[in-house]
């Protein structure tokens, strides 16, 4: 009873353990996005280079995780917060 006890224990930490990664990619693509959204509403004045440099930095951040399903994404990003 108690080794199932320790693997299940153990499971669940394994599986919540936040990916410092993934939260980072999260941070920098909502950074993106309020940018994005600010510009479009005519709330901030965003030069090209720069708009290109946060585009740069999400796409940097966020490279190992394009591939990711969205399940998966959302369960990571509970995570994070």
């Amino acid at each position: 009873m108690k080794k199932h006890l320790v693997i299940i224990v153990l499971f669940l930490v394994a599986c919540t353990q936040k990916d410092e990664k993934f939260c980072n990619c999260i941070a920098v693509g909502d950074e993106f996005n309020k940018a994005s959204a600010d510009v479009l509403a005519n709330k901030s004045k965003l030069s090209v280079s720069e708009f290109k440099l946060l585009k740069k930095k999400k796409e940097n951040a966020c490279q190992e995780y394009l591939n990711m399903s969205g399940e998966e994404m959302l369960k990571k990003k509970s995570s994070c917060n």
